[in-house]
C-alpha cells in the first residue's frame, strides 16, 4: 500500500490517528486567535480592539469563503489518489492551482476595492472605522496567502498527511505572535500590524507546504503535458471547491444575523455569547479534526470505488464523535460555571450574571454538540465524495434555521432561545444532508 493510503485497514483507527495532528492544529490556532486578541487589547487602545473586533463579520465571511474553497481543491487530488490514477492526479493538481490564481485574483480585488464599503454597509461605528480599516484591508490584501495555505493544506490531506500542516501551522502560530509583538511594540504599527503578522506567518506556511508537495511528492512531477491549462478540470475543481468556499459563507451570515439579535439584549448577553462561543469552539475541535480525517478517508475509497468502506467510514466517525459528545455533556453539566468564570474577572459589576448566562450556553452547547456528531460527518462525507454542491443545501438549511431563530424567536425569549437556536441549527442541517448522503453512498 503507498504512503498515505487509507483503502485498507481499519476506518476507526485510520481516521483517528490522522485526525490527531488536524486536532492539534485547530487547537493552536484557538489558541492563537486567544494571544492576539490579548495582545491587541493590552498594548493599545481600547478603540483599536474595538475596532479590530468589528471586522469579525467581514473578515469571518470572505475568509471563511476563501478557507472552504482552498481546502475543497484536495478533493478530486484526494479522489485520484486513491484510486490510483497518477496522470488525472497531477492534471487536477495543477489546474486547481490555477483556479486557486484565479479566486485570489477576483477576492483579493473585490475585498480591498470595498472594503470600506462595506465597513459602512456593517454598521461599524464612526469612532472605530479608521482601526476597523486599517486592520481589514491588511487582512483582505493576504487573500492570495489564505488560499495558497489552505489549498495546500487540502492536498497534502489528500495524500493522507495530516502531520505536516499541523507541524507547519505550529510554527507559523509561534511565528505570527512574535510579528505581533514585534509590529505593535517596537514598530508601533498598530493594528495593521497585527493584520501583517498574520498575513506574513499565513504566507510563509503556505510557500512551505507548496515547496514541501513539489519537492517530497514525485507524483506531482509533471509528464509532456500535463501542466497544461485544461478548462474542464478547471470546471470540475470550481464544481467541488466554490461551493464548500459558500457553504462556509452561508453559515457565517446566519451568524452574523444572530449575532446583531444578540447586541439587542443587551452587555450582559453580548458578553455571555462571545465568551460561550469561545469555548464552543475548543469543543468542536476534534469533531472538525474527525470530519476533516473523514473528508480525506471518503476521497480515497470513493475513487478507489469501494462504497461499502465509505459507509463504514461514515458510522465509525459518528460512534467516535458520540462517544466524544457523552464527555463533553459531563464537563458541560458538572463544570459549565468554573469555564465561564475562566474569562470573566469576578470583581466586575455584572460577572454573575454574565457568568449564568454563559454557563447555561455551555450546558445547551453540550447537549446539542450529540447533533453535531452526525452532522460533522455526514456533510464533511459528502463533500469528500465530490458533491460539494449538496453540501451548500445543508448550509443554506442552517443558515435559515439561525436567521429564523434570530428575528422571530429570540426577540421574544431572549437568551434562552438563543442558546436553543445552536441546537436547531444543527437539526435543520441533519435533516437536509442526510437524505443527500444516503443517496449518493447507495
Amino acid at each position: 500500500m503507498m504512503k498515505g493510503k487509507m483503502t485498507s485497514g481499519f476506518p476507526w483507527r485510520l481516521i483517528l490517528v490522522f485526525s490527531l495532528p488536524i486536532l492539534l492544529s485547530g487547537l493552536l490556532q484557538q489558541c492563537y486567535n486567544i494571544a492576539d486578541t490579548m495582545i491587541v487589547g493590552r498594548f493599545l487602545k481600547l478603540e483599536a480592539l474595538t475596532g479590530m473586533g468589528a471586522t469579525w463579520a467581514l473578515n469571518y465571511i470572505i475568509i471563511a469563503f476563501c478557507q472552504g474553497a482552498g481546502m475543497g481543491i484536495g478533493i478530486p487530488v484526494s479522489q485520484q489518489y486513491g484510486a490510483g490514477r497518477d496522470k488525472e492526479l497531477r492534471r487536477f493538481f495543477y489546474n486547481g492551482m490555477y483556479v486557486a490564481m484565479v479566486l485570489a485574483v477576483f477576492m483579493t480585488g473585490f475585498s480591498v476595492g470595498f472594503c470600506r464599503f462595506m465597513l459602512v454597509l456593517t454598521k461599524t461605528a464612526p469612532s472605530v472605522l479608521n482601526y476597523a480599516y486599517d486592520y481589514i484591508v491588511v487582512i483582505f490584501a493576504g487573500i492570495p496567502f489564505t488560499i495558497l495555505f489552505n489549498a495546500c493544506f487540502g492536498i497534502l490531506m489528500a495524500f493522507g498527511n495530516s502531520k505536516l500542516p499541523s507541524v507547519v501551522m505550529g510554527i507559523s502560530t509561534v511565528f505570527n505572535v512574535g510579528l505581533d509583538l514585534l509590529f505593535i511594540l517596537i514598530l508601533d504599527m498598530g493594528v495593521a500590524g497585527a493584520a501583517l503578522a498574520t498575513v506574513l506567518s499565513e504566507g510563509g506556511a503556505g510557500i512551505f507546504c507548496f515547496v514541501w508537495l513539489l519537492k517530497k511528492y514525485p507524483i506531482l512531477r509533471p509528464e509532456e503535458d500535463e501542466k497544461r491549462l485544461r478548462l474542464s478540470y478547471m470546471g470540475k475543481v470550481v464544481f467541488m471547491s466554490v461551493p464548500m468556499g459558500l457553504q462556509y459563507s452561508v453559515t457565517a451570515i446566519g451568524t452574523v444575523i444572530l449575532q446583531t439579535s444578540i447586541n439587542e439584549l443587551g452587555e450582559v448577553a453580548v458578553a455571555a455569547y462571545s465568551i460561550g462561543s469561545k469555548v464552543k469552539s475548543l469543543f468542536f475541535c476534534p469533531l472538525n479534526a474527525m470530519g476533516s480525517a473523514l473528508a480525506t478517508f471518503t476521497g480515497q475509497n470513493y475513487g478507489y470505488g469501494d462504497m461499502k468502506r465509505v459507509r463504514r467510514g461514515i458510522r465509525s466517525t459518528i460512534v467516535m464523535g458520540v462517544l466524544y459528545c457523552i464527555l463533553v455533556i459531563a464537563v458541560a453539566m458538572t463544570a459549565s460555571t468554573v469555564l465561564a468564570g475562566l474569562f470573566v474577572d469576578a470583581s466586575e459589576s455584572r460577572a454573575g450574571e454574565v457568568i449564568a448566562c454563559t454557563a447555561q450556553f455551555i450546558r445547551y452547547i453540550g447537549v446539542f454538540m450529540l447533533l453535531l456528531a452526525v452532522l460533522f460527518p455526514v456533510r464533511y462525507a459528502v463533500q469528500g465524495m465530490g458533491h460539494g454542491d449538496k453540501s451548500l443545501f445543508s448550509g443554506m438549511a442552517e443558515m435559515a434555521a439561525r436567521i429564523a431563530m434570530s428575528l422571530w424567536v429570540v426577540p421574544v425569549y431572549g437568551f434562552t432561545a438563543v442558546c436553543i437556536s445552536e441546537g436547531v441549527t444543527f437539526l435543520a442541517g441533519i435533516l437536509v444532508i442526510v437524505p443527500i448522503a444516503w443517496r449518493i453512498s447507495r
